[in-house]
Formats: C-alpha cells, sequence, structure tokens
C-alpha cells in the first residue's frame, strides 16, 4: 500500500513565525469549534434489539425529513405523522422494529418475552476499509445488521446499490489506516444524514457532534433512556468502546474523506477474528 509524503516545511522565526503560530491556532480553533444537532430525529426504546431499533430510528428520519428535496415517506409505512418518541408507548412502532428484526436475523427478545437475546450479527474488515451489503452476498453473510438494512430499504421500493449500506471501523481502531473518521462523521451530518454508532455490544443512532473545546463529542439516541446522551468520538458509552458505524448512504449523499484539522483520534482496543481471504469479524449486539 502506497502512503502519501509529508511535505516539509521551514520553521518560520521571529515576529513573523508567532504571528503566524498565533494565525494558526486561532484559525483552527475558529473554524472546528461548533456543535451541530439534526432535527425531527425519532428517539425508540429498545424492542427485539438494540440494532433494529436504532436502524428503524434512520428509517424514520428519512421518512421525517426526506433528504435532498426527495421522499422517503414509505420507510414507515401506514403512518401518516412518524412518531417521533416511543418510550412512552414502544407499541407504536413495534410492526416496524419487528420487520427491521426479521430482515436483520435477530434473535429477537419481544417486549414481553425472554424468548430471545436481541443480537444481531454485523461484519468488517480489520484494516478499516468498508464492508458492504455486496461483500455479505459474496460471502454468504447473511442475514446481518447491513443486510437487514439494505433489504428494508429496498422492500419498501427505493432502490439503493448493495455499496451504499456499510460497516466500517473508526479510523485507528486496533491500529487500522483506513477507518471511518471524525471529520467524515460531522460531514454526513452536516449534510443532514445520521448514521449508526457501534459499539462492542450495542448499537445507537448519532444524530449530531460538538467540536467545541477540543473534544470530539457524538450525540446518540441510545435505546435506553428518552433523549439518550453524547460520548467522546472513540471512547466509551454505557460501559461498552466505540469500534465502528454502519452507514446508509440514501441517495444523494455521501460522507466526505476530508482531513481533519486540529484533532487528537482516540485509539480503542478490541479482539479481532481472522477468518478467510478477508480480514474481518463479527460482533453480537447485546443490552
Amino acid at each position: 500500500m502506497k502512503g502519501k509524503g509529508i511535505e516539509n516545511r521551514p520553521v518560520k522565526s521571529g515576529i513573523r513565525g508567532i504571528v503566524t503560530a498565533l494565525f494558526l491556532i486561532l484559525s483552527c480553533t475558529a473554524v472546528h469549534a461548533e456543535t451541530m444537532l439534526l432535527s425531527n430525529v425519532p428517539d425508540y426504546a429498545w424492542q427485539y434489539g438494540c440494532s433494529p431499533t436504532s436502524a428503524t430510528m434512520l428509517a424514520a428520519y428519512y421518512a421525517d425529513n426526506g433528504h435532498d428535496g426527495l421522499s422517503y415517506s414509505n420507510l414507515m409505512p401506514g403512518f401518516s405523522s412518524v412518531p417521533l418518541n416511543s418510550f412512552s408507548d414502544p407499541s407504536v412502532v413495534d410492526s416496524v422494529i419487528n420487520t427491521m428484526a426479521t430482515d436483520m436475523g435477530t434473535d429477537k427478545g419481544a417486549p414481553a418475552s425472554p424468548a430471545g437475546t436481541g443480537d444481531t450479527t454485523f461484519w468488517y474488515l480489520t484494516n478499516g476499509a468498508e464492508w458492504t451489503v455486496a461483500d455479505d452476498l459474496a460471502y454468504g453473510y447473511t442475514p446481518s445488521l447491513e443486510d437487514g438494512l439494505y433489504e428494508y430499504v429496498t422492500n419498501a421500493g427505493y432502490h439503493i446499490t448493495t455499496s451504499d449500506v456499510f460497516n466500517q471501523l473508526i479510523y485507528g481502531y486496533n491500529g487500522n489506516t483506513q477507518g471511518f473518521t471524525f471529520a467524515q462523521y460531522e460531514n454526513q451530518i452536516n449534510q443532514g444524514m445520521p448514521l449508526l454508532i457501534e459499539l462492542n455490544g450495542h448499537t445507537m443512532l448519532g444524530y449530531g457532534y460538538s467540536n467545541d473545546g477540543g473534544s470530539d463529542t457524538v450525540y446518540v439516541h441510545d435505546t435506553w433512556n428518552s433523549g439518550g446522551g453524547s460520548m467522546t468520538w472513540g471512547g466509551s458509552y454505557g460501559g461498552y468502546d466505540m469500534v465502528a458505524v454502519t452507514d446508509l448512504l440514501i441517495e444523494g449523499g455521501s460522507p466526505s474523506s476530508v482531513p481533519e484539522p486540529c484533532t487528537l483520534l482516540l485509539l480503542c482496543s478490541g479482539m479481532i477474528v481472522f477468518s478467510g481471504p478477508y480480514f474481518r469479524s463479527k460482533f453480537q449486539k447485546r443490552v
């Protein structure tokens, strides 16, 4: 793999150097200090599993808000008005989450029954590259979280490709150099596109960020508490480490690979399983 070289620049001295340094510090701080929260984001209580619940929030967001002037209302069939919160009455979105769980192959744990674990499998490449639904199909790794989300969207009548739904480790996890960065997350939220935050044992919906004060913060709906919470990018939430994202590139948008200035990415560690022609692993989602 070829890497990009680092350009060597001379160090400026004297007053000019001091002024230049101050300008760069202030510019970096000014440009990179902001908070962005998407509005009208559904917040659903855990049903059948955290992955189908979070994926249903994602689908319901597009059903309620559309994207790039296009409507995706059929992602929530039977609803003339998309419910924005189900914590007072989880049954209002029961049928949709149940369908999502079926598509994902989730070991369903019905709300009133301990029959299932709520586990859902997702796959990723340990080098940090994208693992897409096309990879699932090529190796027979279905059903899965990513495959189920793809099936749900296409069964609703919308055209996306098997490369438009993918899992990707966050940059630096287990030393990878190709993973999804906080800068990409920021850019995608700025485009009005939430995505799934994958912890080592839990899935949540990421719908906002803050980079003020030098801390890269992710705002999430966690399926546990109405209103959700926040976490540091690459950190932990509820005792679970952040490891990856699951992304749905709905028509007309994609994350950018722009470099992130003035940010120290946090590294986290975990167990990786090697199997077959790729480095790949799967997590079971438990809450």
